[in-house]
């Protein structure tokens, strides 16, 4: 459990991705931003994973929560610079979630959980 906030967070890694070749301080950005999103979202006692899986030609990076999702009128405007529903947020954390992510040749996206909350995923070219 982590902090005041009492949100699990899990890895679920899988093994056989080959090591990736990338600003690893501008991704270590990438993945704080996503998870810490993530944690805020959540409920206490929730539940955040980080999950990799691979696909034919690329590695993906899964960040799983169990919160209340995005509104559906604001899905456009989560990359969106300024675009925060949080107090205090500066609408800047996805947006360069998104650009670092785009300078590595991969891909950003999210997705609605069944359950409940959302996906963000990170797609990222096996070179």
């Amino acid at each position: 459990m982590t902090g005041k906030l009492r949100v699990e967070l899990k890895a679920d890694l899988e093994p056989s991705l080959p090591t990736l070749s990338m600003d690893s301080q501008k991704f270590k950005q990438v993945l704080l931003n996503l998870t810490v999103n993530a944690l805020e979202a959540s409920p206490p006692g929730g539940l955040v994973t980080i999950k990799t899986t691979k696909e034919t030609g690329w590695a993906n990076i899964h960040v799983i929560d169990r919160g209340s999702g995005i509104d559906m009128e604001d899905e456009d405007k989560v990359f969106q610079p300024f675009f925060s529903k949080k107090k205090g947020g500066t609408g800047l954390g996805l947006p360069i979630v998104k650009k670092i992510v785009q300078a590595h040749g991969g891909e950003i996206s999210f997705q609605r959980n069944a359950e409940a909350g959302m996906t963000f995923t990170v797609k990222l070219p096996l070179r």
